[in-house]
């Protein structure tokens, strides 16, 4: 007696209209109609010429994936409901689909490319080819529903208009040849009726001799020839396919048994999973009448992380191993290691955060007209004026270290510390300290209409950092904007700022003088810096430690969240390199780089321990100017000097390189051999000139290296106050300066202006 086939393995073989008739014949088919109804009338509403698409772009996106949101538009019944159910990240992972990618880039044109060609657009796969968006998944289901379901049926329909717009001439013959081979027999297998037009668009019906409005009718053609025949059939058959794909992965891996879902499951299987399963393997396994693998194990839900990050939190740990009170094991570690012992990492830098925080609201509240401005609009940067000595040797300790993704194995040297300590404050000292900036531009100026939307519009500039602090539970009262748009009626009345450019005496007694307008200042800059004070420091009392608590928890809390998904995922625990670039943020803000501390800090081991690589020297300041100097930098404070175009690209090109110089360092500690120009750059343009200047760049900085290692950290700054009213150390004017941003991912150092625009504003 021969054992019965399962459903599966009755299929592996299988047209895809073999497996619909199979599927209806056993009820199978009830399962996916909902979301085949969905894709169908997606897809007729595209083709009958709506756009079903939106995307939500964020003026001003923080990152690539958070920025962007995408929504489809309403076709069907309780459409809200069922993509929620069957799509939502949550609803998939909640069925063990840990495996899901973070974000995705999706081709927003190509599913309104076919309303694109009805309306009668002039160029619509030119209009499809741009408009392409990246998104988080978890930002909402149709973000999912695009990228598993619509994107690759679309993608598959409207190949031959792809392969004859952007693909032209792309591929070498025999690939050419393969390649229409495959579409043509998936169009085939769809039961689509496209012979004729098919002809007059395949490799090697002589398209190259066609005029360009030649080709454009027969794009409009094999698209009208589609629009009648598109329907629940073909998004059926199609379906069909592409779960026959997964079916033939899983048998092919099943011949020494059954096979678990991470040996079937890889990127592209997994978007068929997610597209017809929701996800879920214990569907597809039901669908093919399989059992699940002995060694299977579907985690619904990731266990919550316990952070160890504090002192105390490892007291309490120790005390309920021990049987004893936590005050008396605090007291028993504090005799024999000494007081301060039980501070954490995290807790040291935690209370260095709150001397930063009463120091730069005591900078700003001391703000009056005549002293230097703390700062410009749009840039947020802190400047080392505002903090006292203590603070500043502090921040150049605790943020010392980084870890760059690519190279973890090594913990090497941020290029500025104080850039790294606000990266960690995170958004409330860069809302604070920027909202100060500016007050003060709006009345010391310069002013320009053009620069920020006035005093009304501060609620919307600062949209972002308000939103971040609200959901951290550490709101700003909005009545603060009320109060700054109120007290603007209080100013003085705006009056010009110039700035004489020449001054000559044409004929006697008569003087020609030429100059420019830079902006407009207005008397009362004290009204608004008082009510900014009073809120800051209304907001530090009211929500301050929450906000720091906050910050470093739901950091780590998110590293812990994700390494248990890797786990759930892969069934193993990641390498050192793998994980850096998730863990390498929480590692620099809170570990001085050091990955391995920050598992510890979630009750893991870590995979490998770094090693510290120490080239930096601590003033990088002085590394800076001496470079410049070695490199053969002017300050050119003549106007006409600078209309000199080759002499001016050299030495802007000399003050790019300073201005790398941190940057460089920490590239070569990270490498164990100096960087060239294209590690050093990466996907940034190199300035004019640089390959000529490289060899002696190189030996120039490694003298100022060894020169300013020598040279100690600039001496405390005066009290607050004072503080800001000079720079420290003194700087000559147009020299260049250390970048106020640390490296970037890739180990390239960032820089967010271009040296030449922050010196002179070109």
């Amino acid at each position: 007696m021969t054992e019965a086939k399962t459903f599966g393995r009755r299929i592996l073989a299988a047209t895809p209209d073999e497996v619909v008739r199979a599927e209806q014949t056993s009820s199978r088919d009830e399962r996916f109609r909902r979301v085949d109804e969905l894709a169908a009338a997606l897809l007729t509403a595209s083709f009958s010429g709506r756009e079903i698409v939106k995307v939500e772009r964020e003026p001003v996106p923080k990152t690539s994936l958070v920025a962007n949101k995408v929504g489809l538009a309403p076709v069907v019944e309780n459409q809200g409901a069922l993509l929620a159910e069957s799509f939502a990240v949550k609803s998939q992972q909640a069925r063990g689909a840990w495996w899901l990618p973070d974000g995705a880039s999706l081709k927003v044109g190509l599913l309104n490319l076919p309303a694109s060609f009805v309306q009668g657009r002039r160029f619509p796969y030119g209009i499809a080819r741009d408009d392409q968006v990246k998104v988080a998944l978890a930002s909402t289901p149709d973000a999912v529903a695009v990228w598993a379901l619509l994107q690759p049926l679309f993608a598959t329909l409207l190949a031959p208009i792809e392969l004859r717009s952007q693909s032209a001439g792309t591929l070498a013959p025999e690939e050419a040849k393969k390649t229409w081979a495959g579409l043509e027999e998936a169009l085939v297998d769809l039961r689509l009726d496209v012979a004729d037009q098919l002809a007059v668009l395949r490799y090697g019906s002589g398209w190259s001799r066609l005029k360009a409005e030649e080709q454009r009718r027969a794009k409009v053609a094999f698209v009208a020839r589609l629009a009648p025949q598109v329907g629940i059939e073909i998004t059926k058959r199609f379906r069909a396919m592409r779960v026959g794909e997964l079916v033939a992965r899983y048998y092919a891996k099943a011949k020494r048994g059954a096979p678990t879902q991470r040996q079937v499951v890889t990127r592209a299987r997994g978007q068929i999973l997610a597209a017809h399963f929701g996800g879920d393997w214990l569907a597809f396994l039901d669908y093919l009448e399989e059992a699940p693998a002995p060694a299977e194990e579907i985690m619904t839900a990731l266990p919550e992380a316990r952070l160890y990050a504090t002192g105390s939190e490892r007291v309490k740990e120790v005390a309920a191993a021990k049987g004893l009170s936590p005050q008396d094991v605090e007291a028993m570690l504090a005799s024999f290691y000494g007081e301060g012992s039980l501070r954490t990492r995290v807790e040291r830098r935690v209370e260095v955060l709150r001397r930063c925080s009463a120091e730069v609201d005591a900078a700003h509240a001391v703000q009056a007209p005549g002293m230097p401005a703390l700062g410009k609009p749009y840039q947020r940067d802190v400047q080392r004026a505002m903090f006292s000595g203590d603070v500043l040797a502090d921040i150049d300790a605790l943020w010392d270290g980084v870890c760059l993704p690519r190279w973890p194995e090594r913990i090497v040297s941020s290029t500025d510390p104080l850039a790294s300590m606000a990266a960690t404050f995170g958004p409330a000292l860069a809302f604070w300290h920027e909202i100060g900036i500016n007050a003060w531009s709006l009345t010391e100026g310069p002013y320009t209409p053009n620069s920020l939307e006035g005093l009304a519009g501060l609620a919307a500039f600062h949209r972002g950092d308000l939103e971040t602090l609200a959901e951290g539970g550490c709101p700003v009262d909005r009545v603060l904007f009320d109060e700054l748009t109120a007290a603007e009626a209080k100013l003085g009345p705006p009056t010009e700022i110039t700035n004489v450019l020449s001054e000559d005496e044409a004929v006697p007694g008569i003087s020609l003088t030429i100059s420019e307008t830079l902006g407009t200042r207005r008397n009362g800059f004290e009204i608004l810096r008082d009510i900014v004070t009073r809120y800051r420091r209304q907001w530090a009392a009211n929500h301050l430690e929450r906000y720091l608590r906050w910050r470093w928890e739901s950091e780590l809390r998110q590293v812990a969240w994700e390494h248990s998904r890797w786990l759930a995922a892969k069934g193993k625990a990641p390498t050192l390199k793998q994980f850096a670039k998730i863990a390498a943020p929480a590692a620099n803000h809170w570990f001085g780089g050091d990955i391995a501390d920050l598992f510890g800090a979630f009750g893991e081991r870590p995979p490998a321990r770094a090693g510290r690589v120490r080239l930096m020297p601590a003033n990088r300041e002085v590394l800076v100017r001496l470079v410049w100097k070695g490199l053969g930098g002017e300050v050119l404070e003549d106007e006409a000097a600078w209309r000199e175009s080759e002499r001016f690209q050299h030495q802007w090109t000399i003050r790019r390189l300073a201005d790398e110089a941190p940057g460089y360092v920490q590239l070569q500690e990270a490498l164990g051999v100096p960087p060239g120009p294209k590690e050093l750059f990466g996907q940034r343009q190199w300035p004019e000139g640089v390959e000529d200047l490289w060899p002696r760049y190189v030996t120039v900085i490694e003298a100022a290296r060894t020169e300013a290692a020598a040279v100690p950290v600039w001496a405390p700054p005066p009290p607050p106050g004072e503080a800001v009213s000079r720079p420290t150390p003194p700087r000559q004017s147009g020299e260049p300066w250390v970048g106020q941003e640390p490296a970037r991912g890739d180990g390239a150092p960032r820089r967010g202006r271009s040296l030449v625009r922050r010196l002179f504003g070109r």
